[in-house]
């Protein structure tokens, strides 16, 4: 196959953060001997380098440099993706909504139908998209996993906090955001499936973010809930991993989300994981053994949980590198990038 150009647009890909290190690793893993992958931090380095490539792929939403960069491809006639990268989710598009509505409406669903393909994460991604009226045709791929971040057998446990004490838990961690991260419907979900007699217990950890952890301390007072859910704040990364390997399974009741790395280094673990629909890991969860999805709605999350805990016997479980590698996940990208340019070509 002959060299293509592809130009990865997106403004944050040296910055520090989890977009920025899914972007520039998805960058260096399709950059090879048949690609040639260029980041593009904005709209001049965009009309710089526009005439070399022969696709280009946008990252984002809300960026008012967005809309113009790609009706800028359309009109020059050069192949592109967007990936919105969750942002149109509903719950997300219910942040700031007014804001979010008037730039749809002032030429971004537009310029949206003039890319050549719209990258979703899974099936709920997908059907957001398209409730929203967009019909550019939509190419779902995942992305990866990040199992170099595992510590090594070797190093030991560096813990500050004793979780020793522990046993036959879920485990939650992540940023305390109680709308996004569904703070709120983790805790009421748990006391739920709690009443119908479940045996798991509860831990849950993460940084504070706009008064979340007083939110998790005051639920946890909940008379049900007594001695079953420990609060252990923020962790360090041995603390971290030590919780996971440790955890029956990891849960994350997010509202909407990209894929969020807590989940991604639990399935790096070969952790089973209970998880919304919206934090966009994957469309087969359950059929790969991994564990089980739901909307964000406490009684769905009991109605997970208990499921998890009625299991009789072990599933197949199918290794989530089989399928969430980056070399996949860039492959998948790769075809894209030449199916593109092809019909270009043709």
């Amino acid at each position: 196959m002959p060299a293509i150009r592809v130009g990865i647009y997106y403004r944050h890909i040296f910055d520090d953060g989890g977009y920025p290190r899914d972007i520039l690793t998805l960058q260096k893993a399709i950059n090879g001997d048949n690609v040639e992958a260029v980041p593009i931090t904005g709209v001049r380095n965009y009309l710089a380098v526009r005439s070399s490539l022969n696709v280009v792929h946008f990252f984002g939403m809300f960026m008012p440099d967005l809309p113009f960069v790609a009706m800028d491809a359309w009109r020059v006639g050069l192949p592109s993706v967007w990936s919105p990268l969750g942002n149109l989710l509903p719950h997300a598009l219910r942040r700031s909504p007014n804001k979010k509505k008037l730039f749809l409406a002032c030429g971004t669903k537009f310029a949206m139908q003039r890319a050549n393909i719209i990258h979703a994460f899974t099936d709920d991604e997908k059907n957001s998209i398209v409730k929203l009226g967009i019909r550019t045709p939509i190419h779902k791929v995942p992305f990866g996993l990040f199992p170099e971040d595992l510590p090594s057998p070797n190093t030991g446990d560096h813990s500050n906090k004793n979780t020793s004490n522990i046993s036959n838990y879920l485990l939650f961690l992540g940023r305390l955001d109680v709308q996004q991260k569904g703070i709120d419907v983790l805790i009421d979900g748990y006391i739920s499936y709690l009443r119908s007699g479940g045996r798991y217990n509860l831990v849950i950890c993460g940084k504070d973010w706009k008064q979340g952890e007083n939110f998790v301390r005051n639920k946890i007072l909940h008379p049900a809930a007594k001695g079953r859910i420990q609060f252990l704040g923020s962790v360090n990364n041995d603390e971290k991993f030590s919780l996971m390997t440790n955890a029956v399974a990891f849960v994350y009741p997010t509202r909407h989300d990209g894929p969020p790395r807590p989940i991604r280094d639990a399935l790096a673990l070969g952790k089973r994981i209970l998880v919304t629909r919206s934090a966009n890991i994957h469309d087969d969860i359950e059929a790969l053994g991994w564990g089980y999805s739901f909307d964000p709605e406490p009684s769905q999350l009991a109605e997970a949980i208990a499921k998890l805990e009625s299991e009789t016997s072990a599933p197949n479980y199918v290794n989530p590198m089989s399928i969430l590698s980056w070399d996949l996940v860039s492959r998948s990208f790769i075809d894209l990038y030449f199916r593109l340019t092809n019909e270009m070509q043709s």
